[in-house]
This record gives structure tokens, sequence and C-alpha cells, in this order.
């Protein structure tokens, strides 16, 4: 017994401890870097997180945030900056109350390598703003937060690279769950996203390199998933969409990779592609078209259709069943293929913003309203037709019909009316007949 001690002591003196005892000397080491911030019902917490953020800096220690007592409601009366290196963890499930400002923490490009862990933050009171911003960060981690009723989610924006979200959880948004614009490069690995006003995710702008997966809602207004025309080479895998206001979920930007999705029971079809290259790979969509059954434009389980800038070529879906089970089919169609949506500019027409035509083989956007001039637009780029400024947003390959799309290995079991239709003028697609 003496002999066990002396040698403990010996190694300590001389800085060899056995395996056992360096754990726990790192554990004391993390402990004296941790600076603590108690978390009590109806306590502002703005002034004590700022000071120990800062302090942690310094050191490049860590924050905690412990709720006392367990899952208390603490206030944050103004957003919190993330500095590089903030690694801010939340115990025994401390919740943060937003002001009118709505946002718990903002980053912007100087904001990196960061951890903000197993917090809820309470958006109810909130504003508009997003409750987790970044702008043009990098390299951080979002981990176990809640998010309760925020006027927005968490915003990844102005190239924003390299953030990982995992295991999100947003409660009532009156926006989004997660909103992608024009950054790369992110990861969102798991996300449990309900009762979202918008969509659960939403990529835009010139979005790309994200990778999605274990997505999954069972109640939303929107798709789980929406993707506009120029978010392009993302991924979106393993992931369950119930219950939508609109499609399970949307696809409008080109090169992106989807596989092992299941949809069912949303208002409109299972998955929509209005862009151009995607791939699905797996997946089940089932009794879906629950609010349109009586408007045919909203009726497949895999649809191929044109919309929103997007195109409607060269999707490929394989591996994928699609029924309908119900005693009164809502489903009506198992692989559907719409006709062109789009109608040729011309001259002397009344158009508003936010209109599209097309002009040869090219797709552009009226960005101001009022009758169309005498120009026909043409060429990449913004155009003035005399009245009417238009911008080009996609191209179209050999016809303007949604063409050139591959149904391959579908199995449709039971749809309300028919198993497959193409309802264009198109010549090159495959399986959707």
């Amino acid at each position: 017994m003496k002999r066990s001690l002396a040698v403990l002591l010996l190694g300590t003196a001389f800085g060899v401890l056995s395996p056992a005892h360096a754990r726990s000397a790192d554990v004391l080491a993390e402990q004296k870097q941790a600076t603590r911030v108690r978390c009590r019902v109806h306590t502002d917490v703005t002034d004590a997180l700022k000071a120990a953020l800062t302090a942690a800096q310094a050191s490049r220690g860590k924050v905690i945030l412990s709720a006392d007592p367990s899952g208390a409601s603490c206030d944050l009366r103004e957003g919190i900056y993330i500095p590089t290196g903030l690694s801010l963890i939340g115990e025994n499930s401390p919740v943060l109350k937003l002001g009118r400002l709505g946002t718990a923490f903002y980053g912007d490009s100087r904001s990196s390598d960061f951890l903000i862990s197993q917090i809820a933050i309470d958006g109810s009171d909130a504003s508009s703003s997003s409750a987790i911003r970044l702008a043009g960060s990098r390299d951080g981690r979002i981990e176990g937060v809640r998010l309760i009723h925020p006027a927005d989610g968490v915003a990844l924006l102005e190239g924003t690279s390299g953030v990982l979200i995992k295991d999100l959880t947003s409660v009532g948004s009156r926006s989004h769950g997660i909103t992608i614009k024009s950054s790369f490069g992110n990861t969102v690995d798991g996300a449990k996203l309900e009762d979202q006003a918008g969509f659960g995710v939403i990529l835009s702008g010139e979005s790309h390199h994200n990778h999605l997966a274990h997505l999954q809602t069972t109640r939303s207004r929107l798709e789980l998933v929406g993707m506009t025309y120029q978010a392009h080479d993302n991924t979106l895998t393993d992931s369950s969409a119930k219950g939508t206001g609109d499609n399970c979920y949307s696809i409008t930007g080109y090169n992106n990779v989807l596989r092992n999705l299941t949809g069912e029971g949303c208002a409109g079809n299972g998955i929509a592609f209005y862009g151009s290259s995607n791939t699905l790979e797996g997946g089940t969509f089932r009794n879906n078209n629950q609010q349109f059954s009586v408007r045919s434009a909203w009726n497949g389980g895999v649809a191929f259709l044109q919309g929103f800038g997007g195109v409607a070529q060269h999707n490929k879906v394989s591996g994928v069943t699609v029924d309908d089970d119900q005693p009164a089919r809502t489903q009506q169609v198992g692989v559907l293929v719409q006709k062109g949506e789009y109608h040729e500019w011309r001259p002397g027409v009344m158009v508003t913003a936010g209109t599209y035509a097309i002009s040869g083989l090219e797709l552009y956007v009226a960005r101001s309203g009022g009758v169309t001039g005498t120009v026909k637009p043409a060429g990449s780029g913004t155009h003035f037709d005399g009245a009417v400024r238009w911008e080009h947003v996609n191209r179209f390959d050999g016809t303007t019909q949604p063409d050139f799309n591959s149904a391959i290995n579908v199995a449709v079991r039971r749809s309300a009316r028919e198993a497959r239709e193409d309802r264009s003028q198109a010549r090159s697609n495959v399986g959707t007949r």
C-alpha cells in the first residue's frame, strides 16, 4: 500500500501518470479552463455570457451555460457575436429566451472553428431574424440545438462553408428551419423539423456541395427540402417527409444527387423535379396529393414538371416504389410528366415581375413589370426589351418540353388513375408512359 502510494507520488512529481490518472488530470485541466454561466429562471444572462466568452477566447477555453434548475429558461436580450474558437456548451438543458431582436448568435467572415452545443433557443417573442445567423463563417459546429418557435431557424449565408449542423430540432418556425443561401460545403446530419411555416430546409442562390442527411418532418406547411434553380451539386439522403402542405420535396436546381427518400401523405407530389440533371436512387412515395387531387398540375408520386426557373430535363429516377393504399386514393399518377408550362416572349404583352418567358431555347424571368417592348431577349445576362428588364435563368436542350427524363426500375403498385402518364410532347423520356 505504501509502495503504491510512493510510486504514484513519484510519478506525479516527475510528470509521469498512469493512463487512468492522466485522464483524471485532463478532466481537471478542462474544468479549470471552463467558464460557467448560470441560467436561472427570469435572469438575463446577456452580459454574463459576453464576459465569459471574452475570457474564454483569451484562454482558448470554453463556456458552459448551466441551467439551474434543469431546463431553466433565462433571458437573452440581444444577440451574441461568435468569435473564432468559441466553445459554448449547455448543461442541464438550458433555454435561452429571446427578446424582440430575435437572434441568439450571429457570425461573419471572422467567425470560424466554433462550437454551439446542447442549448435550446426560444424565439416565441422574437422578430423576423434568424435564431442563428452566419454570413461568410466557416468550419463551425452546431450540435444538439433545439429551436422553439423561432421567427426563422438557422441561416447559412454569403459563402458560409464547412459548418456542421448535427441533431437539430426546430419546432414551429414562422419561416424556415434551415436556410442555406449562396453557401457551400456545409453538412446537415440529423434534423427534426416540425411545423415550419416555410421549408424544412431551403437551398437557394448558388449553393453547392452541401450535404443533407437524416432529415425528417411529420407536419410542415411547405416541402421538407426545396432547392431553387441555381442550387447545384448538393446531396440529400436518408430523409423522410410526411404531412407537408405542398410537395414532399421540390428539386429545381441541377446536378443534385438524392438517395433513399420517403414521402408520404404530402399535399402535392411526392417528389417534383423542376430542375435538370438530378438523380434519385431509392425511396418510397405513398399516399400523396392529399390537397391537390382536383388539380391536374399536382398529381404524381414522382413528377417531372416545369416551374420556378427549372426546365425539367435530363433527370434520372431509379429503384423507387410508388404506391397508394388508401381506401380513397389521392395519388392519381405514379410517374408523371407534365407539358411545358412556360410561354414564348411576345411584344406588347402585359407582364408582372417574376413572369417567365421563353426566347429561342433560353428561359428568362422579368425583373420589372409592364408591357413588353419590341427587342427580343437573346443570350445570357440581363436584357432590356425596350420596356421590361429580363434576366436569363436557364437553357433548354433541343426542346422546350420536359424531356430526356428517365424513370427506370420504378415500381408503381397502386394509383388513383394511371401508373404512368406523360402529358408532354417530348420524345425522349424513358419509363414515363
